[in-house]
């Protein structure tokens, strides 16, 4: 055994949702809070490999804002039976600063508890995400997804396994379910067409809720061509990176180039352009014609 002094540990507070999201190669001699401001906290994590990570069990968990509250186990255990904390914080500590190649999350438990299913998944440049998920009629079940590699995923495979059945859609947010973020993509199951992948998701942490059905994903984290190159029939949505994330301080200018080796008629609806300071336009360029607002 080895005794350890824990009362000079460091405590580096997190709020839930997407600030939340941090390595679990977590720092010597310093304890992590989790706090929400309405209610239980949930905490979920994502491996480096795409497999189960078994150095979780290196990371303890206590059930308030520090290490004199209720021992809850290690943190394989935690995630594994899907226990959430009793208030509205959680703290986690790795006593012996072993490595953890996992990420984690922590959200509000109210903001999935109305879930089907929920898991938290880490999106590698060199590694497609590929899954089935499944929800019950009437249900939602989510995937938050974080890139560590680009601020940029494309989905590019969706397949409903049950494709006479009316009423399955899949939904796209931004950020966590925490943020309560407005719906940015829907893909229903009458209207869906492969001609409508790639789809461009300029973030990296977006949620993925799969309505009343049972379906496979694709997703890629990484510069995806097939996105830039176009074919009649075509479609799909533009979004700049300050939709993905209202949370930039600074906005990058936003420069997409379609491209076909064949003649293609363009139709662009635009539903919302806000221009942040004088100088800044919107500008469209179809062959040798520019529009500028």
């Amino acid at each position: 055994w080895q005794y350890i002094d824990v009362t000079g540990f460091n405590k580096i507070q997190k709020p839930t949702g997407i600030n939340s999201i941090m390595s679990l190669n977590l720092t010597a001699n310093t304890r992590y809070e989790f706090k929400s401001t309405y209610g239980q906290v949930a905490f979920h994590t994502g491996s480096v490999s795409g497999y189960r990570d078994q150095n979780l069990e290196k990371i303890y968990v206590y059930d308030g804002e520090d290490l004199n509250a209720n021992f809850l186990g290690n943190l394989l255990v935690f995630t594994d039976n899907e226990y959430v904390s009793i208030g509205r914080s959680l703290t986690l500590v790795n006593f012996y600063g072993s490595p953890v190649p996992s990420y984690g999350i922590a959200n509000d438990y109210g903001a999935i508890s109305g879930y089907d299913g929920y898991s938290f998944f880490v999106l590698r440049n060199d590694i497609e995400y590929f899954t089935g998920v499944t929800s019950k009629a009437g249900k939602e079940s989510a995937i938050t997804l974080y890139s560590i590699d680009w601020d940029e995923s494309y989905i590019d495979y969706i397949a409903f396994k049950n494709p006479n059945i009316t009423g399955q859609e899949i939904r796209v947010n931004p950020m966590t379910p925490s943020e309560k973020s407005e719906q940015l993509l829907t893909y229903t199951v009458q209207d869906f067409s492969l001609n409508q992948l790639p789809q461009q998701i300029l973030t990296r942490v977006f949620t993925v809720k799969v309505y009343q059905s049972d379906v496979y994903l694709g997703i890629w984290s990484r510069p995806w061509p097939k996105w830039n190159n176009v074919i009649a029939g075509r479609t799909g949505w533009i979004y700049s990176p300050s939709i993905w994330n209202p949370n930039l301080q600074v906005v990058p200018q936003y420069l997409n180039t379609f491209n076909s080796f064949a003649m293609v008629k363009f139709t662009f609806d635009v539903f919302g352009v806000t221009i942040g300071k004088p100088g800044d336009s919107w500008s469209q360029f179809t062959g040798l014609i520019c529009f500028n607002i």
